[in-house]
């Protein structure tokens, strides 16, 4: 009986070492069980909010900040033979890093006039480094890019004056359930009146809530006794590509 008892107690006791290494082992400091898998986690934006990893957001406001003008500069900077500048922060991408997309005007004239402006991207890594992805052309209301005459003709400065912000709130004044902001003024042509190209940012208004914004380039007709009219609008996709 004694016998019995003391292989019990021993078998007990193995038991619950056995018990505590595994309980151990699972809780051992310094493991952590990671929950989520690489490129999901969430961002932290300029502002410290968060982002989740997606496609691109409207920028919420276009003036390009110090920090980010030194990122442009500093992808761009390698480049021989690069003649643009940002004039306006279209949009970000929360990726492994950010993306950032510029609205760039020219500031080469080439001798069959000024360049048409560009959307330049640049990709900032989560260390801060600035690398140079690419352009594309922002072309005027239908034409491929090249100036004609007695066609449309690209704007050299691109800054909103007071007159064409008067030209934008006359054409949009009866376009209800939107914000309409200029951002650019890409070009004009001369008919019987004036066309003019420029690009605005659109932001939808439902009960007093601003949706998400997008940016559209519009066409707007001034007659001659100064009455203003969106004749076309395009959506200008943010994509690279």
């Amino acid at each position: 009986m004694k016998t019995f008892t003391r292989f019990a107690v021993i078998g007990l006791t193995a038991a619950l070492m056995a018990t505590c290494f595994t309980a151990c082992k699972i809780n051992t400091p310094g493991k952590a069980i990671p929950s989520k898998k690489p490129g999901q986690e969430q961002a932290i934006d300029e502002k410290g909010g968060k982002r989740m990893v997606g496609g691109w957001s409207a920028a919420e406001s276009t003036e390009v900040t110090e920090k980010q003008m030194k990122y442009f500069k500093d992808a761009i900077n390698p480049i021989n033979g690069y003649f643009y500048e940002p004039v306006a922060l279209l949009g970000t991408q929360v990726v492994s890093g950010v993306n950032y997309v510029f609205l760039c005007k020219s500031t080469l004239d080439s001798r069959n006039g000024t360049k048409p402006m560009k959307l330049t991207y640049v990709y900032v890594n989560t260390s801060g480094e600035a690398k140079f992805m690419g352009d594309k052309d922002v072309t005027l209301p239908g034409t491929d890019g090249q100036q004609k005459p007695g066609g449309w003709a690209y704007e050299k400065d691109p800054a909103i004056t007071a007159d064409i912000q008067k030209i934008v709130e006359k054409a949009t004044q009866t376009r209800l359930g939107a914000n309409y902001e200029a951002i650019a003024y890409l070009g004009s042509q001369v008919v019987a009146g004036t066309n003019h190209a420029i690009l605005v940012k659109s932001t939808p208004v439902v009960n007093d809530t601003k949706g998400a914004g997008s940016f559209l380039i519009i066409t707007v007709y001034e007659n001659l006794d100064g009455k203003c009219e969106i004749t076309d609008t395009k959506d200008v996709n943010l994509n690279f590509g």
